[in-house]
């Protein structure tokens, strides 16, 4: 494990040069942000019901945003290394292929996480104001599961991206996944609002727990949803590190065998 964290500060590092970068890019997510409010707020005039004050789904998509869409394409690296037979080499290094790839990219995209997290709330408060009533202490339990998110997030796409060993083309799979998590997973709206359905089945994906219940829980917090989240959270970490790591081993017979 102390080459693999060894391996997360060597990236975070490495990273902290690109501060300015990390800043610059996250303009984008401002503008999200802004043009959310307006759309929202024009709902909200038509008396829409949701389940969330205007205040609370603002908060709700700002929790989203921040660590969703500024993500690194983890596709994009594994596919390039199969497809430049560069996988030959790393796989007989000291470390496992996937857990290099999964410690370093958290390294990576943790900076871009907790500077994206301070830009958007300081544009929640500017446009929103803080929620009502809300105890400071919560953030520190919503950061937990924030963080447990991205980590089955970055699980998640891992586990896509190995699907390269034998299609070599593994994009169109991330794609879906992402269409997926900002349709069914909460990024673009509650799934509350989906058909009750719909709704049901998605509530327990492992998508939900990306975006959603993060979201939900962020930001109408109480003890219940937050173990649920959590407990939710932890069993799907471990059920796709397993998945990786059997894929990733197959993946890895199937090169020996054909001589690659």
């Amino acid at each position: 494990m102390k080459k693999y964290l060894k391996i997360f500060k060597i990236s975070i590092k490495n990273n902290v040069t690109y501060f300015k970068d990390f800043i610059i890019g996250n303009v984008f997510t401002v503008i999200i942000v802004i043009i959310f409010f307006f759309l929202w707020k024009k709902l909200y005039a038509q008396n829409i019901k949701t389940g969330f004050t205007f205040q609370e789904m603002m908060w709700y998509l700002i929790v989203g945003e921040s660590f969703t869409l500024n993500y690194n394409r983890i596709h994009r690296n594994v596919a390039q290394d199969i497809k430049s037979g560069d996988i030959a080499y790393k796989i007989n290094k000291p470390y496992n292929y996937t857990l290099y790839i999964l410690f370093d990219t958290l390294g990576r995209n943790l900076l871009d996480f907790y500077i994206s997290c301070f830009i958007s709330f300081a544009v929640g408060i500017a446009l929103v104001g803080p929620i009502k009533g809300y105890k400071f202490y919560y953030l520190f339990f919503s950061m937990i599961i924030m963080l447990c998110g991205v980590i089955l997030n970055h699980i998640i796409h891992i586990t896509i991206s190995l699907s390269a060993l034998w299609v070599e083309e593994n994009m169109p799979y991330a794609w879906i996944y992402g269409k997926i998590v900002f349709i069914f997973g909460g990024l673009l709206y509650p799934i509350s609002l989906l058909p009750k359905w719909m709704f049901k089945v998605n509530f327990y994906m492992p998508w939900s727990f990306v975006v959603y219940h993060i979201s939900k829980t962020a930001v109408k917090f109480n003890w219940n949803d937050f173990l649920f989240t959590f407990l939710g959270q932890v069993i799907y970490i471990l059920m796709f590190l397993f998945l990786m790591l059997t894929i990733y081993r197959r993946g890895v017979k199937m090169l020996n065998v054909n001589g690659g």
